[in-house]
């Protein structure tokens, strides 16, 4: 079964994000080395995170959160019924 050209997925942006650069720190609580992306750690040993505006680079901007599921657009409930059950 063909897909009709309206209905195909768009090719990726040509646009180039930059990568992000893996960092070492010594942890600020306990001394552990810990790596992070471009200054923002989180320690697994003692649970110490940086804030994140500690960063070497601003965080990437964010579109609207994505529709939680059983809402509609505006805000309101939607029932979903499945035939055949309760």
């Amino acid at each position: 079964m063909a897909i009709a050209p309206e209905l195909e997925w768009p090719g990726r942006p040509e646009v180039s994000l930059p990568h992000p650069e893996i960092t070492y720190i010594g942890c600020a609580r306990c001394g552990t080395q810990i790596a992070g992306l471009d200054g923002r750690y989180a320690c697994a040993g003692c649970g110490w995170v940086n804030d994140w505006s500690e960063g070497h680079s601003p965080l990437p901007e964010t579109g609207p959160p994505p529709l939680a599921a059983g809402l509609s657009r505006s805000g309101a409930a939607v029932a979903i019924v499945v035939a055949g059950c309760p």
